[in-house]
């Protein structure tokens, strides 16, 4: 290869990587000017508005979680909430749009079955959005409950976790097995730019 010709592929393999790269730091920079203060987020996540939607949310997951709780062979010994917002940066993936304030609601409920979870999953309502998941006689068992992701701090963060006994492993070890129902996350409230 002359030397001309490789100081010109190296001049192109050098100019490529300087495009790409100047396209991430701008793409980078583009987000940390949009991105909201972290007081923005704390303002419009304790807004009536989203106060409202939350409290909304909330008692919709708490009416799925009874429905399944009034069934005479579960028993809900757990129930775990973690409300999440965040401030937007950029293009939201999953909208395209984009966003100042995302605010999440992830819920998981834990029973106990009695008199056999085979019995109960007979009568048990499966519906999209949620996903059962029980100890089986061959070992699988249900997960432990979730670790919050950050400490409590509303109305930005909030952890919540009630019930007498608060792990799975308490549970199976007192009532014996456990059936998990898990509520896809509730995007509540989301405020754009």
């Amino acid at each position: 290869m002359s030397p001309r010709r490789w100081a010109r592929q190296a001049a192109l393999r050098v100019g490529r990587a300087l495009a790409t790269t100047g396209i991430v730091l701008l793409a980078h920079g583009y987000d940390l000017v949009m991105k909201p203060s972290p007081r923005t987020v704390r303002r419009l996540a304790g807004s009536r508005a989203a106060r409202t939607a939350r409290e909304a949310a909330e008692r919709q997951v708490r009416d799925v979680v009874r429905t399944y709780a009034a069934l005479p062979f579960l028993e809900l010994r757990l129930l775990a909430l973690e409300d999440t917002c965040s401030g937007g940066g950029g293009w939201g993936f999953d909208t395209g749009e984009q966003h100042r304030i995302s605010c999440t609601l992830r819920a998981a409920a834990y029973y106990t079955v009695s008199p056999d979870v085979g019995t109960a999953l007979e009568d048990l309502p499966f519906v999209i959005g949620r996903t059962l998941t029980w100890d089986t006689p061959d070992g699988t068992a249900v997960d432990e409950v979730r670790t919050c992701t950050r400490k409590n701090d509303p109305p930005v963060h909030r952890c919540l976790r009630e019930g007498e006994l608060l792990t799975v492993n308490e549970l199976r070890s007192t009532y014996g097995p456990v059936l998990r129902l898990t509520l896809h996350p509730v995007t509540y409230f989301r405020k754009g730019r």
